[in-house]
């Protein structure tokens, strides 16, 4: 956990737990996490591919792709979000350590999206990440890589934290299961 076990750590995590679930005999792994786990799923699939182990899928519940941003949703749609800008400004320090933001292993949107497993991504319209993951999607699909994107209208970040609390939240959870039936 960081700061104790700051960037790239967790990532670093994720990668020995999948590889170990497919040393068991694991094959049709989908990775997903949402806001910062959305980060390192995205991230885990970036470095999978280019070791030549990319998992069946990624779903990304409001991924905070861009760890670098500090403008537009992250600021026009505070009044609406339970977070504050300066949040992420101060997670990101505890996460990264020395590491830079500009690090696309820290913010996959700065990576090349070529060649990525299908994608399932989901962000509300109200949340202050809603900029950097339609950035996300358009670059992934300006690469050929497989997109099913939704937006939740009006919904804050990681909206499908509150399924308890909403019951629109089963939208995005019948729209992931459909995704993840579709792999087969």
């Amino acid at each position: 956990l960081a700061p104790e076990h700051p960037f790239p750590a967790a990532l670093e995590d994720v990668l020995a737990a999948y590889r170990e679930l497919r040393a068991r005999g694991h094959q049709d792994i989908v990775l997903a996490g949402d806001s910062a786990g959305g980060n390192l799923a995205a991230a885990a699939t970036l470095a999978l591919r280019e070791a030549g182990e990319s998992p069946r899928a990624a779903v990304l519940l409001s991924p905070w792709v861009d760890l670098a941003a500090r403008g537009g949703t992250l600021v026009s749609n505070a009044p609406f979000d339970y977070a504050e800008p300066e949040d992420f400004v101060k997670w990101a320090g505890c996460y990264l350590g020395d590491a830079s933001p500009d690090d696309p292993r820290a913010s996959p949107l700065r990576a090349d999206l070529s060649k990525l497993p299908p994608l399932f991504v989901v962000v509300g319209t109200a949340e202050l990440l809603l900029d950097q993951v339609r950035a996300f999607v358009e670059a992934a699909r300006a690469t050929g890589t497989s997109v099913e994107f939704f937006e939740d209208p009006d919904m804050i970040h990681n909206g499908l934290a509150f399924a308890g609390m909403f019951e629109r939240c089963r939208v995005v959870e019948q729209r992931v299961g459909a995704f993840l039936r579709k792999l087969g």
